[in-house]
């Protein structure tokens, strides 16, 4: 009885589930008409082509070699699983369908972006995605969110992957969708990388009522402004088309050749990936394997391309229409993506659910329901969106961007460190976080100015020791093109100058292990796993009675069988009493790899956290089991590797061996890591200013900031205070 409860309370939610609600516009004829079941037919169909070429495509993606390798079906690295695990291509346009769900037809902008910021899981969002949900936690609102001074990736291809959405509910009204995709496409794109979000949205409202592919592209394009790059680029691809109609890799060539290398677009554009679509639909010439074949070839970001093209046809089509050998999901969909959904659901479901949202956005916009047949309404075609007209868009004008600049690098800072302030640093677009800068995310870059003197970091008012503890100030910082002058004061006083060039050293260790074919090789910190490396530890023909490697911290795991070697990273913290082990690297090296070196963290300073899942780090390709070499890199927050320290090294969870890790050699790097004792002189509560300077004739002063954070420790477990000290420093001393 409990068993029937349970399933009739599942069967309520997904009922629920699938009732929906309405949206706005139009084009073509005055009414469009289609059968109930014929429009779910196409929807499912738009689900599954979608489905299918992100399956297809994956293996591929920014990693097809040119010329092509020939696809002609699946492509799997593993067992293929009978489920379909969730995409972004899929996900972040039903977090959209979810607020049309909640609203209804009038949902706004910042409703939109609301329900993509509580749906979504940042660490499954990427590019321009995972820039607008940042933006969205640090207060920022739509349109902001996706403007360029912003966003770093607005022009690429995010709102063209998952903005065909409001085309499935708004069958044959392609006006109405454009206006719910421009929209959503600027709560995380801008400009092109808006464009390429409208676009795909006309495609699929279009596909409802047209199933000539060149017809329909040459609709979808009158939606643009004719001006802009993406526009340009799909005229491009159908002239190309015209020109030469039978290969179309040497449409390919000149997409790459006009707008990679001479317009300069990246490989992550909305330009040249909405160009390697209309290729696909137009090449595939409605047959379904030849389009999402194409979509996959042509490159790029190539699941995106084939389950675009693959959802256009797949409305085209219905889901009958699909070659049935493509089907391998078994009607189930994997969510690990959506917060608050069920982990499992029906593809079927999904379908029903998104056709009745569609009714209901029909019925809002003046269409009706005539017996089984829904009655749509259609307008003539209407003037181009003028895309995300609540920012200052278009040419980069100062007087129009400047006040935007400022206010980005106050959010960046935000983002970056809250606890800091900022004075006298420019504000030129290219100032706060960058995603990446020399091996390390999300770093906060300054520049002295407008006013002389340095660049000020400043804890407005740090709160005294109580006594039991001491403070620390710890610093990551490097050089640009130029070294700088970092110093440090404390009210008046200051503690310390650090010149910093291009290099600090940094040491580490290593040594060499050689698996067994099919063997699994653990790593764990000595002593049972849960003790920092320097106790001493005799070779273990057995692990002890209290070795429970469920219940420890598991640093890295080594798996050599078949052709592969496969990295899983576990987290985990040490018992009560002992500091945490917050940040440390493990470099493997395989000789004779393609992959020579993979850098793994736990910890990367990221603002949700880890920045990688848990679970997942890439293969790396090994043809014979080969020597693996670990070196520890040693960093501030782990003073638990000395000289000599031990690992236990256990073979298939069974026999064990303690490994040392001699030093042997000192590499530079150019991250200076510092700490400052604050201890002494915060009993008046000064400000603590941390000050970058240019160095005298060399460049503007240019900073980059892994870190720059305050840490308050028990007394017992800080060692020793060392201003102005790399760890390199304190261990030689």
């Amino acid at each position: 009885m409990r068993r029937s409860t349970r399933v009739l309370c599942l069967l309520l939610f997904v009922g629920g589930f699938l009732a929906a609600p309405p949206p706005t516009g139009c084009a073509g004829a005055k009414t469009f008409s289609i059968s109930r079941s014929d429009y779910l037919e196409k929807v499912h169909g738009w689900w599954m082509g979608k489905l299918i070429g992100v399956t297809l495509g994956g293996p591929f993606e920014f990693r097809m070699p040119w010329p092509p390798k020939e696809v002609t079906g699946y492509v799997f690295d593993a067992p293929v699983a009978d489920y379909f695990g969730d995409n972004d291509d899929l996900y972040v346009g039903m977090a959209y369908l979810l607020a049309l769900d909640r609203h209804g037809a009038g949902v706004t902008q910042v409703q939109m972006a609301a329900e993509f910021f509580r749906r979504l899981e940042p660490r499954r969002l990427w590019m321009a995605n995972q820039r607008a949900y940042m933006n969205l936690a640090a207060g920022l609102a739509p349109p902001k969110t996706g403007h360029p001074v912003f966003n770093e990736c607005s022009w690429a291809i995010d709102a063209q992957i998952e903005n065909d959405v409001w085309g499935v509910v708004c069958p044959g009204m392609i006006d109405t969708a454009c206006r719910y995709a421009d929209l959503a496409a600027h709560v995380t794109n801008h400009a092109d990388g808006a464009y390429g979000g409208l676009f795909t949205a006309a495609l699929a409202s279009g596909a409802f009522a047209e199933r000539d592919v060149e017809t329909l592209v040459e609709t979808a394009l009158a939606k643009l402004p004719p001006s802009c790059d993406y526009a340009e680029a799909v005229r491009d691809v159908i002239a190309w088309h015209r020109e030469e109609p039978g290969d179309w890799k040497k449409t390919r060539e000149r997409i790459r050749s006009k707008w990679q290398v001479e317009r300069g677009h990246r490989d992550e554009s909305a330009v040249v990936n909405g160009a390697a679509v209309v290729t696909a639909l137009l090449y595939g010439g409605g047959d379904f394997d030849t389009t999402v074949r194409i979509g996959t070839m042509a490159g790029w970001d190539t699941d995106c391309n084939a389950a675009s093209a693959g959802g256009i046809l797949g409305i085209i089509l219905g889901a009958k229409g699909i070659p049935p050998q493509w089907n391998i999901f078994h009607d189930r969909y994997k969510n690990i993506s959506l917060r608050n959904l069920p982990m499992w659901m029906t593809i079927t479901g999904l379908a029903e659910w998104t056709a009745a949202l569609g009714e209901r956005t029909i019925a809002a916009h003046g269409g009706r329901l005539d017996g089984d047949r829904l009655v749509i309404p259609r307008r003539k075609p209407a003037t181009p969106c003028a895309a995300g007209t609540s920012v200052p868009g278009g040419p980069r004008r100062d007087e129009e961007w400047n006040p935007l600049r400022v206010e980005k690098l106050a959010l960046d800072l935000r983002l970056w460190n809250p606890d800091l302030d900022l004075w006298n640093c420019i504000a030129d677009g290219t100032t706060g976080l960058s995603r990446e800068f020399k091996g390390k995310r999300h770093v906060f870059r300054t520049v002295p100015g407008p006013t002389q003197g340095p660049c000020v970091l400043i804890f407005p008012d740090v709160a005294p020791p109580d006594g039991r503890e001491e403070i620390l100030l710890e610093i990551s910082a490097c050089s640009g093109d130029a070294p700088w002058d970092l110093s440090v004061a404390a009210g008046e006083r200051e503690l310390g100058r650090v010149r910093v060039g291009k290099e600090a050293p940094a040491g580490f260790r290593a040594t060499t292990i050689v698996p067994r074919r099919g063997e699994d090789i653990i790593l764990y910190p000595a002593e049972d796993g849960s003790t920092y490396l320097d106790q001493k530890l005799t070779r273990l023909a057995q692990p002890s009675p209290s070795f429970n490697p469920a219940a420890k911290p598991v640093p890295l795991r080594i798996r050599s069988a078949q052709n592969n070697v496969n990295l899983f990273r576990y987290g985990g913290k040490c018992p009560p009493g002992k500091p945490e082990i917050r940040a440390y690297y493990i470099l493997t090296e395989w000789t004779d790899s393609p992959y020579p070196v993979a850098w793994l963290s736990p910890g990367d300073p990221h603002p949700y956290g880890c920045y990688w899942p848990k679970e997942h780090v890439p293969d790396l390709p090994l043809q014979e089991p080969k020597q693996i070499k670990l070196r520890i890199q040693a960093e501030e927050e782990l003073p638990a590797i000395p000289e000599g320290g031990k690992f236990v090294l256990v073979h298939d969870e069974g026999n064990a061996t303690v490994i040392s890790l001699p030093r042997v050699s000192t590499k530079p790097t150019p991250w200076h890591r510092l700490r400052f004792d604050l201890t002494p002189y915060l009993a008046l509560r000064p400000r603590v200013e941390v000050r970058s300077t240019p160095a005298v004739g060399e460049g503007r002063g240019e900073a980059f900031w892994e870190y720059v954070r305050i840490v308050r420790r028990p007394v017992s477990t800080v060692d020793g205070g060392a201003n102005g000290q790399t760890p390199s420093d304190r261990r030689q001393r």
